[in-house]
């Protein structure tokens, strides 16, 4: 299911997300993850944006990632997005980030809520994939290295499994939109 899920993601991030961003619509990190919202709502996957992840004895306790894809109970892909066309962006806590949660392989949480009480509802639990597949998706200046694995991929102690970069590397002359497989 990761593969079928990346495969829509590079399609998305390819051609409805490059259309719009050159059409001057994508316009801040909040407008993309909403982009890639209504893209991904249109498959057959959960999509669920910045929900607090309720993993208690490690170092990710009330993690918050960007966007959390689930398929029958069990999370398949976590999305974490950087956007700033104006200055470098810092991506190393993006980075470590997605390998910490590369880390919870196998483990089940909560995702919903009880709406009646506002708890976590732990009767409903969604298990990390064995496979599920890490994403770093970043709109950035041609300059800076988020846009280039080439740069900064050396400078990060341990990269996550099935680790994704889905860039958009912008210049005056030009908007590349392009995904690397990382390891």
């Amino acid at each position: 299911m990761e593969t079928k899920f990346i495969n829509y993601l590079e399609k998305i991030w390819k051609n409805e997300l490059s259309t719009s961003f050159r059409k001057g619509i994508i316009c801040s990190k909040g407008h993309l993850i909403s982009e890639l919202y209504r893209q991904l709502n249109r498959t057959e996957f959960n999509i669920w944006v910045a929900p607090g992840l309720n993993i208690r004895d490690n170092d990710y306790t009330n993690a918050v990632p960007d966007i959390v894809v689930t398929f029958n109970q069990k999370i398949i892909g976590i999305i974490d997005i950087k956007y700033e066309l104006n200055k470098v962006i810092d991506f190393k806590e993006n980075i470590n980030k997605l390998n910490g949660y590369s880390k919870l392989k196998e483990l089940k949480i909560p995702l919903k809520i009880d709406i009646k009480t506002g708890d976590w509802n732990k009767k409903e639990l969604y298990k990390f994939n064995s496979d599920f597949v890490t994403v770093f998706a970043v709109i950035a200046w041609a300059e800076t290295d988020a846009v280039d694995s080439l740069k900064w991929k050396n400078k990060i102690k341990k990269l996550p499994d099935n680790f994704y970069h889905f860039i958009g590397s912008v210049s005056e002359n030009k908007q590349l939109f392009f995904i690397e497989k990382v390891n």
